[in-house]
């Protein structure tokens, strides 16, 4: 059936883009998504329709799935985005990024300032001898100070639990003195889960564990991923950022599922710009 297979195609990654062989439109559309994307555009995927070899039936199934008659057509998450002269205007009036962004294709930049939304914050009290939870607004929470933010695909996960939280806590002091008011920890899950991993870490005083259980923040800031396939739902991408009032200074996410730029050893020469 040409379109199931259109369909499936449409929903087969984030972003699909159904070209030409041989075609200066589908060029310059894939040269733009490009620019907003950079690197990730290797993520995405191109299909030549001439090669399905489903012919003129293809041709039929990616209109009636996409309402468009021309080539090339771009697809975002299983949805028709429009053609080459949408995506033009899109970029054009800015709103290009943006839509990208909510696909957590592009990641928050330097100099922008981190997006409003709620997220609960839970820490230790020394004095209470217990764990404190409030529901904040992110801007609110992070702003008026100087804050190292890493993210985590999730708790308890091996090289969460291994690698990426012992390091933090083990070079908090040496955070602090470098000017840092606030080193934090945020995942896409709920904070009784946080809470459990950070007393398995001896985490409590040192890093605050902010819960975005539905993704939000981390959607707003495009750096929210889609590891269904692993059976792991929507989680958090491995990053780190250094935020001064709610200003993002310098923003690292793994390109990978390695541990190098988002360590407190890569960050340490960088917190100058605090």
């Amino acid at each position: 059936n040409p379109l199931q297979v259109i369909a499936a195609l449409a929903n087969s990654t984030a972003l699909v883009v159904f070209i030409k062989g041989k075609c200066d439109l589908c060029r310059q559309c894939s040269d733009i998504l490009k620019s907003v994307i950079g690197d990730r555009y290797q993520e995405c995927k191109e299909v030549v329709l001439s090669n399905l070899g489903l012919g003129s039936a293809g041709e039929a199934a990616l209109v009636a799935l996409s309402g468009l008659n021309a080539l090339p057509i771009v697809f975002l998450n299983g949805k028709c985005i429009g053609d080459d002269n949408n995506i033009r205007q899109l970029y054009r009036n800015g709103e290009l990024k943006n839509i990208l962004r909510k696909a957590s294709l592009v990641p928050i930049e330097v100099g922008e300032r981190i997006p409003s939304e709620q997220i609960q914050i839970t820490e230790w009290s020394v004095e209470k001898k217990s764990w404190l939870t409030v529901t904040m607004d992110s801007a609110v929470f992070f702003g008026a100070k100087k804050v190292v933010l890493f993210g985590v695909p999730g708790a308890f996960t091996p090289t969460c639990s291994d690698h990426h939280l012992p390091a933090f806590v083990s070079a908090w002091p040496s955070l602090l003195g470098a000017g840092v008011d606030l080193v934090a920890c945020i995942a896409a899950q709920d904070v009784f889960v946080l809470r459990a991993w950070s007393e398995r870490h001896q985490a409590q005083g040192k890093v605050v564990m902010v819960g975005d259980a539905n993704g939000r923040l981390l959607r707003a800031m495009g750096l929210l991923v889609d590891a269904s396939s692993s059976g792991m739902g929507w989680r958090a991408r491995r990053f780190a950022m250094l935020l001064h009032d709610g200003e993002v200074r310098t923003v690292k996410v793994e390109p990978g599922r390695g541990l190098e730029v988002s360590t407190p050893t890569a960050l340490m020469p960088l917190l100058a710009r605090l």
